[in-house]
């Protein structure tokens, strides 16, 4: 084998490698998919479909021109799909830093729960606990750097509707565990009932990068960008919950006939 073959199939080889590189930092990054196997294959099959044309003008290149295919392979990659990459992650960038914060032309919807809505929110939240206020209270004033303690009062709050106290818990227990996310989807559904969207949101999404396998975070986002406008996100959001086996999610899609699995 020649120098020149040589040279040609490494910068070949380098170039093809960089380019499935970035589109798997492409889909992880950006894509929010939660599942290994389904992100490998979509990035595989970007990185096909990319080095697609460079392939066929090698082919081409060789039986018509007789030119070194490895040698036209490197080059056309390094001209043709180098750029389209760059560009495809700049545009991939562009539309998830629109989407990290919500951002409306309109004023957001008010959120007003009904009465139905709210007692179920209440039982919900009682279900969760299995303390009173007066054990939550002592918990604390023995163990106060427990983040656990915060939280559980942060629930009995919940079910009593008091929100801004029941924030200041949620907001207490990841002070001291940065990574709870059971705190951040509560507290995101206390800004929820607060119409403090931004928050709401930024909660549910911290949530969701925590846990990318809560089903209730995705549902409980897919709501918050319904009130903020934003109906394909919402779809979006609602479909995973349902792939995540949210039954409230599933349930919503299958009234509305729209198709999630």
């Amino acid at each position: 084998m020649g120098k020149k073959l040589k040279r040609n199939i490494y910068f070949s080889i380098c170039i093809l490698i960089g380019i499935l590189f970035i589109q798997l930092l492409n889909v992880f990054l950006f894509y929010s998919m939660h599942y290994v196997i389904e992100s490998i294959a979509r990035a595989l099959g970007g990185f096909l479909l990319l080095i697609t044309i460079p392939l066929l003008i090698s082919i081409v290149a060789k039986l018509f021109f007789k030119k070194l295919f490895w040698g036209v392979l490197w080059k056309t990659l390094a001209i043709i799909t180098i750029p389209l990459c760059i560009i495809s992650f700049h545009g991939a960038y562009i539309e998830h830093k629109k989407s990290a914060t919500p951002t409306t032309k309109t004023a957001p919807r008010e959120y007003r729960p009904s009465e139905n809505e709210l007692k179920e929110f209440q039982s919900k939240a009682e279900s969760k606990s299995f303390l009173n206020m007066e054990q939550v209270n002592n918990a604390i004033k023995k163990f106060p750097s427990n983040a656990i303690n915060h939280y559980n009062r942060g629930i009995l709050y919940t079910s009593m509707l008091k929100h801004e106290k029941a924030i200041k818990d949620y907001s207490k227990a990841i002070e001291l565990d940065p990574n709870f996310a059971g705190a951040y989807l509560n507290r995101s559904v206390e800004y929820l009932f607060l119409n403090d969207f931004s928050s709401a949101f930024m909660d549910c999404s911290k949530t969701i990068e925590l846990n990318p396998k809560l089903s209730e975070a995705f549902f409980n986002r897919a709501k918050i960008m319904m009130h903020l406008g934003k109906t394909t996100e919402s779809l979006k959001d609602l479909k995973r919950a349902a792939r995540l086996g949210n039954a409230e999610a599933i349930k919503l899609l299958s009234k509305n006939n729209i198709k999630w699995n």
